[in-house]
């Protein structure tokens, strides 16, 4: 039976998460459908409102991206236990496991007790629905939905000047810029980077790096790799860009793009395809997770995840493709992915119209 919102005037649902890219991309999905968003990790706990829908997403955020200790972990399944008594409880699955210390037993108890108290699961992709159901089954035995994937077109300015923003950075006409958006969050990450660029057999190759490098471990040892790191992109010309950058000057580093890496060894989703597509722009990414459904019929590459010279490989074959052709199919995939059934199609699986 489907449940109608309880609100009797505008519906209102709260995002518990503090993510300043995907969390406000969703928010003003809602609020184009004229549901009152709240958002904000501490939210959770406080609990000083009531709302229709709580549209939980990365529940490790809950515990401050670590494990939970035992008594956190009590807590968060008491809090959603409260909120279940006023509430829909709806999860977007980004993520198969946390990203780091995805093992944790703790972890698992959190992820396995969100599973089991939320009434719906939603995922962008079927592989997605099916991975995680594997891992976790309690999680098949929920209410799952596919919405489809998202885009970032929001962030596309109202005027683009690809020319102004590669001269801007220090890149030529004729050079292909391959762009890694996002933080690198292990060694691995950037030695696929170094060796997959250092292999490609490309022309006029450059890298433009927007992130910073940020794993855990002993001060001496990251000391040494951020400044073994350093001196590689500086052997290399690449341009590096480490500050946040905001959503108005997102298209400053897009723009001067021809091609966006994921570098990710074993991923189920990332933003990074969403951000290549709204902007044009060639996506390689590695073959694992939800990416080859995702760029399933495109002339978008996949290689294979943490093998450099296949990374290369898919590098030197970005370079060959037909950049207004890629352009235009990218863009249309962006035009498909949209934010629309994310929110539709969650609204109806937790029994909300």
């Amino acid at each position: 039976m489907r449940h109608a919102a309880k609100s009797a005037a505008v519906p209102r649902v709260l995002i518990p998460s503090d993510n300043r890219d995907f969390v406000a991309q969703l928010a003003s999905a809602y609020r184009r459908r004229d549901w009152e968003v709240a958002v904000g990790v501490a939210n959770f706990d406080l609990h000083v409102a009531r709302y229709d829908l709580v549209h939980l997403q990365w529940p490790e955020e809950l515990s401050d991206w670590n494990p939970p200790s035992v008594a956190r972990l009590r807590e968060i399944l008491a809090r959603l236990d409260d909120w279940a008594q006023e509430a829909r409880l709806l999860i977007t699955v980004h993520n198969l496991r946390p990203h780091r210390r995805g093992d944790d037993a703790q972890y698992r108890e959190l992820l396995e007790g969100v599973y089991e108290r939320v009434h719906a699961l939603a995922h962008f992709t079927e592989t997605s629905c099916a991975l995680v159901a594997e891992e976790f089954p309690v999680a098949a035995r929920r209410e799952n939905v596919v919405t489809g994937f998202f885009n970032f077109d929001a962030l596309l300015p109202p005027q683009r000047d690809p020319a102004h923003a590669r001269a801007t950075l220090g890149f030529d006409p004729d050079d292909f810029v391959l762009l890694v958006f996002g933080g690198l969050r292990e060694w691995a990450e950037l030695a696929l980077v170094r060796d997959a660029f250092a292999a490609a057999k490309v022309s006029r190759k450059r890298l433009l790096i927007c992130g910073r490098y940020d794993e855990p471990g002993p001060p001496w040892r990251q000391r040494w790799r951020r400044w073994n790191w350093a001196r590689w992109l500086r052997s290399e010309r690449a341009v590096a860009v480490t500050e946040f950058i905001p959503d108005d000057e997102v298209h400053r580093v897009l723009d001067a793009a021809d091609a966006l890496l994921v570098p990710r060894l074993d991923v189920l989703n990332s933003g990074v395809p969403a951000l290549a597509a709204s902007f044009g722009k060639t996506i390689i990414a590695p073959r694992c997770g939800a990416f080859p459904e995702l760029l399933a019929g495109t002339g978008n590459l996949l290689y294979t995840a943490g093998d450099s010279q296949d990374c290369a490989r898919a590098i030197r074959e970005a370079a060959a493709l037909d950049a207004m052709a890629i352009a235009q199919e990218n863009r249309a995939l962006a035009a498909r992915w949209n934010w629309g059934p994310v929110v539709e199609r969650g609204i109806f699986a937790v029994g909300l119209q």
